[in-house]
């Protein structure tokens, strides 16, 4: 059984139900069980609140992100150039979502996919930082190291878990609002927080932890839990 489409036509504020063999290059793929929604130019009050209602909520985790971020790491003003590089990105994205995602159709495995990703970013950031609450933790890019290398919570799987969580973040926004814009924003963005990862180590590596945090890469992978 074909199922069908919605759409909103610029001619009408509401949307219509158009059978699956009617549907061109524009709206689908003939045969396929696709639901594709379309504001059009008078978009219909429902269709505007599902746009409304994906947006917030692919957003929500960078939003936070920049509100949070302030109470879980240290970042004296004439250093922190980590901290502001990262809520550019975090607005960077925010904006893709709001100004461009808003106002593409609303494919619905796009959002359920873009909507599930914001949700385990803001999973594992929480997790995160329950973790390292009081550790004294600090921005990327400050070359400073904490009292003691974490290995509890979350870091007992990944070596950065705080950073993966904004990539997973990035790449919600881009499979919600999908765009070269979003794709590119996203990419930078998610190569940001790689870098600043990499420089963690580099600085670690150097300091008086380096013995107990060259033992705890080996074990934890950086991005991916390692299976052996």
């Amino acid at each position: 059984m074909r199922l069908p489409v919605l759409h909103a036509p610029s001619s009408n504020p509401g949307f219509r139900l158009l059978p699956q063999n009617r549907l061109d290059g524009s709206h689908g793929w003939k045969g396929n069980k696709q639901v594709r929604i379309d504001m059009g130019r008078s978009p219909d009050l429902i269709v505007l609140g599902m746009h409304l209602g994906v947006a917030l909520w692919v957003v929500g985790p960078l939003m936070y992100f920049i509100t949070a971020g302030a109470k879980i790491f240290t970042a004296p003003a004439l250093h922190d150039g980590g901290a502001q590089l990262g809520q550019f990105s975090f607005v960077a994205s925010m904006m893709c979502v709001l100004c461009i995602g808003f106002f593409q159709a609303l494919v619905w495995y796009h959002a359920l996919c873009g909507m599930l990703l914001a949700l385990i970013s803001l999973v594992l950031y929480q997790w995160a930082w329950r973790t390292v609450i009081d550790r004294n933790f600090y921005t990327g890019l400050r070359g400073e190291v904490p009292a003691a290398v974490c290995e509890s919570g979350p870091y007992k799987f990944l070596r950065h878990p705080f950073y993966l969580s904004y990539m997973v973040a990035f790449l919600g926004a881009a499979a919600a609002s999908p765009s070269l814009v979003t794709a590119a924003v996203s990419t930078l963005g998610v190569a940001l927080f790689v870098y600043m990862a990499f420089d963690d180590e580099r600085v670690l590596l150097r300091s008086g932890l380096a013995a107990d945090y060259e033992a705890y890469r080996r074990r934890v992978g950086m991005f991916v839990p390692r299976v052996l």
